[in-house]
């Protein structure tokens, strides 16, 4: 019974030959190569971008202006004295201006002009040229209004958070096709094997029934039996090794490479699946899963951008206050560089501008409006987070499912072998018949696939508990 004993290691040794690339490789490799984690990483990127524009409003805005002297404007001096002067011509020069951005909606501006006078008689001769400095700042806040730029930046950062949690489920929800990939590869592989080992084990018997008929050893409905259980196995191997290739291409594709012969993908062993029923900590994946639930996320960024925009609107029906104040003064100079200052111009003022009406009227639907929103997202809100708890309690009895079939599998397997054992020296000594002894061989093999399958299919449950639930446990099935 040596190929039996090695059928049942088959699993875990896997091919000694060849490089051996495992599940982290495969992962590593496939994650660089996904569509969908880069396009979530440009999302957030974005939105980091869009959130650097904004403090660029804090930046001071500098500007300056130059303008090109025009003697052709005149203007009368009707106070000049008739001796002195009768026509006088202005020219702006230049002026720089400075407006800076404040928190708490302020905001402070600056501004530097020079202005060149020229006065002239009546004969045509200049009588005066001088230049005029004009120097002014201001400071302004409004009152009883928020920054909309602190609800932008507001805005923003949650769409960050909302983009973040976005891409990690993409990336845990693409781990967990992976693994699903990588462990449908290993099964497909796994059974292509077995059916490999009964074809051999059934290539050898069918020389011997040949040659125990043209003997007149066995009858001819025995060699029939025998035929028939061959060319049996011959399909099943073509369709298992079908179903591997495919499996094969479609994990390849994941890691964007073609499949390389000298390469073996790393098998699980079976000592590392355990029998022992796994204990969930079922009060930390509830928290998980509502923490890091994309859609109540989505729910939660609707409530708090129309919590924001119904904060904005009844701030609008409250009068608004621009306190200001300004100063402003002048230094002239003629061309002999005399100086003289003008008096220091200082100002204080408030504006109040107080809505009516129309203003009432828009605000308060737009408030409404929100309201309803925020209602409508905190329904859809609850209803997620029982659909959560179902699932979760759904997930569970799966698994304890999956585990339960893995466990009863496993001792079936045993005992099919010992089965199989008996029922060949049952056979030798002619106790059993050819369909007898054919039905126990394939009983053990078809059960060893459906080991293989429900083995893997344990393990697929257990990837989406830690997809959906954020549990980890490391590499112990990978």
């Amino acid at each position: 019974m040596a190929i039996v004993r090695m059928l049942l290691l088959l699993c875990a040794a896997g091919c000694a030959l060849g490089r051996t690339i495992t599940f982290s490789e495969i992962y590593s490799r496939s994650v660089s190569n996904n569509t969908s984690i880069r396009l979530a990483q440009k999302d957030i990127d974005q939105l980091a971008l869009n959130g650097k524009m904004l403090t660029h409003r804090f930046f001071p805005q500098l500007a300056v202006s130059f303008d090109i002297p025009n003697y052709n404007q005149v203007y009368p001096i009707v106070s000049a004295p008739r001796s002195v002067s009768q026509q006088l011509s202005v020219d702006p020069l230049g002026r720089v201006t400075y407006n800076q951005k404040l928190p708490f909606n302020a905001a402070f501006a600056a501004s530097y002009g020079v202005e060149y006078y020229k006065y002239v008689t009546n004969s045509g001769r200049t009588a005066a040229d001088r230049f005029v400095h004009d120097f002014s700042a201001a400071v302004s806040a409004t009152l009883f209004r928020s920054d909309t730029l602190d609800r932008d930046f507001a805005f923003n950062n949650e769409g960050v958070r909302l983009k973040k949690l976005t891409k990690t489920t993409v990336e845990r929800s693409f781990r967990y096709d992976v693994k699903r990939a990588y462990y449908d590869y290993l099964t497909r592989r796994e059974i292509s094997q077995n059916e490999r080992l009964r074809l051999d084990g059934d290539a050898k018997n069918i020389e011997v029934v040949r040659q125990k008929f043209k003997s007149g050893i066995i009858s001819e409905y025995a060699l029939i039996d025998y035929e028939a259980d061959f060319h049996r196995s011959l399909v099943l191997v073509k369709v298992s090794e079908d179903a591997a290739h495919t499996s094969e291409n479609n994990l390849y594709y994941l890691i964007n490479s073609d499949p390389n012969p000298a390469d073996t993908i790393a098998a699980i062993p079976d000592e590392r699946v355990s029998v022992e029923k796994l204990t969930l900590p079922v009060a930390a994946m509830l928290v998980n899963v509502i923490s890091n639930s994309v859609d109540l996320a989505n729910y939660g960024y609707t409530i708090f951008q129309n919590t924001e925009n119904i904060r904005y609107f009844e701030q609008s029906c409250l009068p608004k206050i621009v306190p200001a104040v300004s100063v402003d003064f002048q230094v002239s100079n003629n061309v002999l560089s005399s100086w003289t200052a003008l008096p220091l111009n200082l100002q204080a003022s408030v504006t109040v501008a107080v809505p009516l009406f129309y203003e009432w009227i828009a605000a308060a639907q737009s408030i409404e409006n929100n309201r309803i929103t925020i209602e409508s997202a905190r329904l859809q809100m609850n209803e997620k987070v029982r659909a959560l708890k179902l699932k979760m309690r759904n997930d569970i009895i799966t698994l304890e499912g999956a585990h339960f079939r893995f466990f009863h599998a496993k001792e079936q397997t045993e005992l099919y072998r010992r089965d199989y054992e008996i029922a060949v020296d049952r056979f030798n000594v002619g106790s059993i018949g050819s369909w007898e002894m054919i039905d126990i061989k394939n009983r053990f093999y078809d059960n060893f696939n459906t080991y293989i399958s429900v083995k893997y299919a344990y393990l697929s449950q257990i990837a989406l508990i830690e997809r959906d639930y954020y549990i980890d446990y490391g590499a112990r099935y990978e």
